[in-house]
């Protein structure tokens, strides 16, 4: 049977963190999920810890050669997630609010043209020196086409993978994770929301965790510059699927193409 949730756990050497990752998804009060760990390490310390589970929920991947990180999130999503809907929770990430899954069940059959749902998160080192971080809107929850989600994403900003979660029958038509930069998360749902409504949760679900080693932390010159093809790329594909009268009532569009 489908499962409702496909929980996908894209993994390269954090087996310091795997485990409380593990047991922060099982902890769920909604039990209809799969969790795959797709494991990109060199070597198998994480596959040591994960085979200690016994939760036939979990699914263990072991990737024959290193993807590197966006390859890994697009093999998951097009290749091994069967769920209706999909939330990628990286390896050194955690789920701190054990009601998530089941509130955002609950927003989906509400709204059926959902296609993102979006909330908050701690980011810091630890849940102790961490600061909250919500999407910028005036209420505690906010339903937004897509569209206006696009033209407001820079003041609502605080995305992150483990509070965010996709209908993954449509994230797999838009060719996902097709760009290998750093945003390549923000590119892939920027053009997601153009098949269907955003529903944005002022809450916080889950612990992004930052240390050294974090793709995002990178101040490599060439690596930031490169990151900014997202911005031509949402654009063109907003443009693509828009008629030329939609385009002209959307300055956003050129502005960023």
């Amino acid at each position: 049977m489908q499962p409702f949730y496909s929980i996908i756990i894209p993994t390269f050497q954090q087996e310091k963190y795997i485990e409380t990752c593990l047991r922060s998804l099982l902890l769920q009060t909604f039990t209809d999920i799969e969790v795959i760990i797709s494991d990109d390490s060199y070597d198998n310390r994480t596959q040591i810890i994960v085979s200690s589970f016994s939760d036939s929920r979990i699914k263990y991947y072991k990737n024959k050669s290193r993807l590197g990180r966006v390859l890994n999130y697009r093999t998951c999503v097009m290749e091994r997630a069967a769920g209706q809907w999909c939330l990628i929770c990286d390896g050194d990430d955690s789920i701190t609010d054990v009601n998530y899954l089941d509130d955002v069940k609950a927003v989906i059959q509400q709204h059926s043209q959902l296609v993102f749902i979006q909330s908050g998160h701690l980011k810091g080192t630890n849940k102790h020196d961490a600061v909250e971080e919500w999407p910028l809107i005036d209420k505690s929850e906010k339903h937004f086409t897509g569209f206006d989600y696009l033209i407001n994403f820079q003041q609502i900003a605080h995305f992150s993978h483990l509070s965010s979660v996709s209908k993954l029958s449509v994230l797999k038509t838009i060719d996902p994770f097709r760009l290998n930069i750093l945003s390549s998360d923000i590119e892939t749902y920027l053009r997601l929301v153009k098949q269907g409504d955003v529903y944005l949760m002022k809450r916080t679900v889950g612990l992004w965790r930052q240390h050294n080693e974090n793709a995002s932390a990178s101040t490599d010159y060439q690596v930031q510059l490169q990151n900014l093809q997202w911005i031509d790329s949402v654009a063109d594909y907003w443009k693509s699927q828009m008629s030329a009268a939609e385009q002209n009532l959307s300055p956003i569009l050129h502005r960023l193409g």
